[in-house]
């Protein structure tokens, strides 16, 4: 199949989130299996505009093409203006058999969802956590909403959600929930298995020798719970530890720093930036235990990224996160909000770390749902029916 990706973030913009990486993961997983994937986005970071050959896999490839932006500014904080159409065919000239568009309330969307209609092509929807009004600029999200009526969702030919909780949210949201498939984001366990230096995180961040390392790797935004694993540092149960705040902070940090003041645990609360490749790697085998008590997570990725490395998860309860982790939990579940209950939920995980037949169990569980070809291989399915649905 000839595929039309749509995303406002594509490789190497991992520091948005869940989106770039998604797309990503799930176009070379999709090129792996024969498909041509051409991606429609933008020039943001350090790409130029233009057109090119990301990769190639045999009869299969990703196809890059980037437009324009009206403001990079913009684009960094959610906005993004495109300021090019989607490409007409493949960079071979091939029609597209389908698109699918990453993401709400965005131009690339609205010119992408134009287009397929002129052209009769179908789209399927996969909302990644986006479907709901939960955070940032809920105003204008909500303005989006009034102008286009939902129409991804309303006219998409199939949608993805990540889990049933996101099932829901879009069933909420007036979608056929016969249209509806659940179709976990791939979690990328060759790059995993690539080298790290633990060792030299811990040095590089001031860690002690022999101390506890809890990690918070998100993207720093309030539903995803930093003001509560910072709180929990200052628990005593926790009073030899060490945090590592890792993730790119699309929004003010200030909160988070005078609550660091405020609670004086500036000594044992480490900020190591965004991470990715091998300083992810190195970050999460260096820890003891990640915390992760966000709330509307109805994915997340970096908690199996941690789990499938061994490294066990005090984990959020809430939505699609918990629904996945409680398949085969590797650590315990905490309640988001609740820094109380999440410093005891860390102590004893660094305390009593779980044994490794449940490290194996909850890798083997990991490979066996998430891995990259599974994922693309349902994808298939749904983009056939798809396809099916539109003649």
């Amino acid at each position: 199949m000839n595929i039309l990706f749509v995303t406002p973030w594509f490789e190497p913009e991992f520091e948005f989130g869940g989106i770039p990486r998604a797309a990503s993961d799930l176009a070379r997983a999709l090129a792996a299996r024969g498909h041509v994937i051409t991606v429609y986005t933008g020039s943001g970071g350090a790409a130029d505009p233009g057109r090119s050959l990301l990769a190639e896999y045999g009869a299969g490839r990703v196809e890059v093409v980037r437009v324009p932006l009206l403001s990079r500014r913009a684009h960094r904080m959610g906005a993004p203006v495109p300021l090019g159409p989607p490409p007409k065919t493949t960079l071979r000239g091939e029609r597209f058999d389908l698109a699918h568009l990453h993401g709400r309330r965005h131009l690339f969307n609205t010119l992408a969802m134009n287009f397929c209609r002129r052209l009769d092509i179908p789209w399927v929807f996969s909302a990644h956590g986006t479907a709901p009004l939960i955070e940032g600029k809920i105003a204008v999200k909500r303005l989006a909403d009034l102008a286009g009526g939902n129409r991804d969702i309303r006219l998409a030919a199939r949608l993805l959600a990540v889990s049933g909780a996101e099932r829901d949210q879009l069933t909420a949201l007036g979608a056929d929930p016969r249209l509806i498939e659940v179709i976990p984001n791939p979690v990328n366990l060759d790059d995993l298995e690539g080298p790290a230096d633990p060792a030299g995180v811990r040095a590089r961040l001031g860690v002690p020798e022999g101390a506890p390392l809890v990690l918070f790797l998100a993207k720093i935004t309030p539903r995803k719970g930093l003001a509560d694993v910072i709180s929990a540092m200052a628990d005593p149960r926790l009073a030899r530890a060490h945090l590592a705040i890792a993730g790119d902070a699309l929004e003010n940090t200030g909160p988070y720093h005078a609550q660091i003041r405020r609670l004086g645990a500036g000594d044992r609360i480490h900020w190591a930036g965004f991470a990715d490749g091998a300083e992810k790697r190195s970050l999460i085998r260096a820890a003891n235990v990640m915390a992760y008590p966000a709330v509307h997570e109805i994915f997340g990725l970096a908690a199996f990224e941690s789990m499938a490395l061994g490294v066990p998860v005090a984990a959020a309860n809430d939505c699609g996160m918990g629904e996945w982790f409680r398949q085969q939990p590797f650590g315990c579940e905490v309640t988001p909000g609740d820094s109380h209950q999440l410093a005891g939920a860390l102590a004893g995980l660094i305390e009593n770390p779980p044994p490794h037949d449940a490290w194996v169990q909850a890798r083997d569980f990991i490979r066996r749902r998430f891995h990259a070809d599974a994922v693309a291989g349902s994808l298939e399915a749904a983009y056939r029916a798809a396809i099916q649905k539109s003649r």
